[in-house]
């Protein structure tokens, strides 16, 4: 992790995503970035004489509201004076101006906050918070109500046997470093994935083992779905965090219309961390 880039909009979602951002940056000695776009209007100006006029109070109106906006930016940053913080304010769409940008970039961590739905069937598949996890080449931290490093003490680690990639469990065992908490590893057992427990926490024994894990444990979680049985796994744990990967439409995401990865950041309400691995 080189950096941390939080998406930030001033709202209260946004802020506990930052306290969050600062207190790892300050415990990794990374640089922080706030990234602010403000959507850009101004192309539903009409054309002609009268949209050129228009076209040029868009002008003039975004110019002032992004001076405005990194002045408050600079006011912020004061509040960090110890860590190595900056920020962009752009103007255009979002994305043009966050997510296409955030999906190139690599080697950091993404921290944003998310509204997110009420209850595991209301998501909002069209949120940036999704399109971000779909789309970032780097780990991607989801969250929704304010929460301490301190306060992450056990991470539920969803896995299926696409994903548990070399490359997926050094991204774990790296998580759990920075957070310094144990780690559940989980395989959720339904009608439609069904595998004997005894052989699945034999390999999990084995691969973590193989990474030289400490302070871990292994469980098979029954349920009738994949997403509820993580959920409900966390719950029971009293886990602080859900880490699983997203990889297309590999592994447990060809089962639904979209990602349980992307699902989970917008319906849950505890942090949900995800990782872009590709299936070995």
């Amino acid at each position: 992790m080189e950096k941390i880039i939080v998406p930030f909009d001033f709202s209260e979602t946004a802020e506990n995503a930052l306290g969050l951002a600062a207190e790892i940056a300050q415990t990794q000695h990374v640089p922080l970035e706030l990234w602010h776009v403000i959507e850009d209007m101004a192309s539903l100006a009409m054309v002609g004489e009268a949209g050129a006029m228009n076209l040029s109070l868009w002008e003039s109106y975004y110019s002032q509201l992004q001076e405005q906006t990194e002045a408050r930016f600079k006011t912020l940053v004061l509040r960090y004076p110890s860590l190595r913080i900056s920020y962009r304010v752009e103007v255009g769409s979002m994305y043009d101006q966050l997510i296409h940008p955030l999906s190139e970039v690599k080697n950091a961590w993404i921290i944003m906050g998310t509204q997110g739905a009420q209850g595991l069937k209301a998501l909002y598949p069209g949120s940036t918070t999704e399109k971000v996890i779909r789309l970032a080449q780097s780990p991607v931290l989801a969250i929704k109500s304010p929460i301490a490093l301190a306060d992450l003490q056990k991470i539920a680690v969803a896995v299926d046997f696409h994903s548990l990639t070399e490359e997926y469990l050094l991204q774990i065992k790296f998580v759990q470093h920075v957070f310094q908490a144990h780690l559940s590893l989980v395989w959720v057992n339904t009608p439609s994935t069904f595998q004997k427990s005894r052989e699945v926490l034999d390999q999990l024994h084995r691969l973590a083992l193989k990474q030289l894990m400490t302070n871990y444990s292994v469980s098979v979680y029954n349920d009738y779905s994949i997403e509820e049985g993580i959920v409900d796994f966390a719950l029971a744990e009293k886990a602080s965090l859900i880490a699983l990967a997203t990889h297309g439409r590999t592994g447990w995401a060809h089962l639904f219309k979209g990602s349980i990865t992307e699902d989970l950041a917008n319906a849950v309400d505890l942090p949900v961390f995800s990782f872009r691995v590709i299936a070995e």
